[in-house]
């Protein structure tokens, strides 16, 4: 029978009093490397992270004295509510529940008790990155929590398309062959067949349903990487509090000179507008919204609308970087 471990009450009291951060990626992207290391250097931090691409036997990072999460126990703690409420926040990175489940009324389970989690007055920080730019990101139910939504246009009539209709029928053929040609042909149709597989989404066929949705991503990781999603060819934009942020909790940072040396990011989702009871704290200077926060009952969202925060390391360094998120992370945790 192995030793208990019996901390002294100071430590006991310390490690209760650490904020408790749960953080979900995918991708290894800047700023989850860079976040990630800060946050498991602040001892006032209690960090367990996930990333989504990593190796089954890679062992996921997590603050001294946590348990490293696996697959099994990331899934069990967003679907049992009781386990989620043991972290303060949870940050969202660009992460979609498809890794984990393709059942979409687990999907549902899980935003639902997200939704629960920040109404009980905890934080929820979405992360965005290019899998946000068409609200593929950050999962289906998942999108209703952000405090903006896709500016849509009129609802139009879907075009008549035989072929895309006919390979979007064969990603649920019998043949992995055949299920493999389809995709590969969708993914090569590109935009033309991107309306109907978005009706997809919603078949009577799950294979279909799930199908789609992950043609649907590697599209428009392809446009990206070819229309400047990656944030090549756009101009540089700096970053400023707007005038809702004066006083802001979320924006309080120990040198009240950070904001002057705000960097410029190239990269940052457009076409949105704000929730009602949603307002903007960062905005480039030319007013595309970049931080943008709401009230949710006791708690709050919040949605950091560009994947190019790591600039405040490359361009300020380590202690501005971290300030920014620090403060962000304090008031969502209910500081």
């Amino acid at each position: 029978m192995g030793r208990r471990l019996f901390l002294p009450a100071a430590l006991q009291e310390r490690a209760r009093s650490r904020r408790r951060i749960l953080y979900l990626e995918d991708p290894p992207r800047y700023d989850y490397r860079f976040l990630r290391n800060a946050l498991l250097k602040d001892s006032s931090i209690a960090l367990r992270s996930f990333l989504a691409s990593a190796e089954p036997d890679w062992e996921q990072p997590a603050s001294g004295g946590e348990t490293p999460l696996t697959r099994e126990t990331t899934l069990s703690a967003l679907r049992g509510p009781a386990r989620l409420e043991s972290f303060d926040v949870v940050l969202w990175g660009d992460l979609d529940l498809d890794p984990f489940t393709k059942d979409p009324e687990l999907h549902a389970a899980i935003a639902g008790n997200l939704r629960r989690f920040a109404a009980s007055g905890k934080g929820l920080l979405f992360l965005a990155g290019t899998g946000y730019a068409r609200l593929e990101h950050p999962g289906e139910g998942l999108e209703e929590l952000l405090p903006i939504r896709r500016a849509r246009p009129p609802q139009q009539k879907l075009p008549d398309d035989p072929e895309v209709k006919r390979w979007i029928d064969r990603l649920a053929d019998e043949s992995v062959e055949v299920r493999e040609q389809a995709e590969a042909r969708l993914i090569e149709l590109g935009s033309r067949s991107l309306a109907h597989l978005k009706e997809a989404r919603h078949s009577g066929d799950p294979e279909i349903r799930a199908r789609a949705r992950s043609v649907i991503q590697a599209i428009y990781r392809k446009l990206a990487e070819k229309d400047g999603g990656t944030g090549e060819g756009r101009a540089p934009r700096r970053l400023r509090r707007t005038e809702a942020a004066r006083g802001h909790p979320a924006l309080q940072v120990p040198d009240g000179e950070t904001w002057t040396r705000a960097p410029a990011i190239r990269w940052w989702l457009e076409g949105f507008e704000l929730r009602p009871g949603a307002e903007t704290l960062v905005e480039t200077e030319q007013k595309d919204p970049i931080l943008v926060v709401r009230p949710l009952e006791r708690g709050r969202v919040a949605l950091l609308a560009t994947d190019e925060w790591w600039l405040w390391r490359f361009q300020r360094g380590d202690a501005d970087y971290y300030a920014t998120y620090r403060a962000l992370i304090d008031w969502l945790a209910g500081a």
